[in-house]
């Protein structure tokens, strides 16, 4: 015998129960649904609209390019007169490595000027006194001073250049000199050297490598005013000469350093009759022997 019976499936949901629920649950809104659309598009408009722009006027564009020209010459003008110096005192020699590593040995008494931060644009220096210079290969090199300008590319030469005196020796390669004002030049190759007397550059051959005896603390004159010697002899060893007037001789020859000064006035002024008489401590006066 078969009985139909009713079987109940306790994973199905009781709709007619979940109906009632809904039914009694009122929810309550703070806004309308219109107001809510019309809030939304609010928003939305305000998103899409442009970014404002201002524009510079005519005049606030001119003072910004006036400022970058005053900045940038500002900085030009610094670059270029911005200088470095190196002085040698009396008594003393000196090596100095310029920015492209060319190499100048300044003898005592002398001043080496330069522009480090223009260096790219014109290798120029000026001299007051006397140096040798070993100069790398580039552009043009120029040793400006007060009498004559020496120009060269890659080489090495000595400039002698005080007061009145101006001479150029080449020892490697080759070196133009010219005077200040250009309108006179020469072009020297090793063992030449050029001198300005007065208003002439002279030229003539040497034994160059006399000229740079200096570097090693000797000392050479060939066919020198005398005055020219006493000079150098105050230089390297820091001493003071009172000179009598009417002494204008010419000098022919070398002593080195180590030498003791009143020997080294001993060789010179014994050629001449001079005598030399030491006052104080580092002063002397020469005169002629009566």
């Amino acid at each position: 015998m078969k009985t139909n019976s009713k079987h109940s499936d306790s994973s199905s949901p009781n709709w007619q129960k979940l109906e009632e629920l809904n039914s009694k649950v009122t929810v309550k809104w703070e806004s309308s649904a219109e107001d809510i659309w019309t809030k939304m598009e609010s928003q939305l408009t305000e998103q899409k609209r442009p970014a404002k722009v201002i524009a510079l006027n005519r005049s606030t564009w001119q003072w910004a390019v006036a400022a970058v020209f005053v900045l940038l010459l500002g900085t030009t003008a610094f670059m270029r007169f911005y200088t470095e110096s190196a002085i040698v005192s009396a008594g003393e020699h000196r090596l100095v490595e310029l920015p492209d590593q060319s190499k100048v040995q300044l003898n005592a008494g002398s001043e080496l000027t330069w522009h480090p931060y223009w260096w790219q644009v014109s290798r120029e220096v000026e001299l007051d006194g006397e140096a040798y210079f070993e100069v790398q290969k580039g552009s043009r090199f120029v040793v400006a001073s007060e009498k004559g300008n020496t120009a060269v590319l890659g080489t090495s030469f000595n400039i002698f250049a005080r007061d009145d005196a101006y001479r150029v020796t080449c020892l490697t390669g080759k070196v133009q000199v010219s005077t200040t004002d250009e309108k006179k030049q020469v072009v020297l190759s090793p063992n030449e050297k050029a001198e300005l007397l007065g208003a002439e550059l002279t030229k003539s051959t040497v034994v160059a490598s006399e000229s740079i005896a200096w570097i090693t603390n000797r000392f050479v004159f060939a066919g020198r005013p005398i005055q020219e010697v006493f000079d150098e002899i105050e230089r390297q060893y820091k001493v003071t000469f009172h000179v009598d007037n009417g002494i204008n001789f010419t000098y022919s020859g070398n002593f080195e350093k180590q030498t003791d000064v009143k020997q080294v006035l001993g060789y010179v002024c014994r050629p001449f009759s001079l005598k030399f008489t030491e006052e104080q401590p580092g002063v002397f006066r020469i005169e002629k022997s009566n």
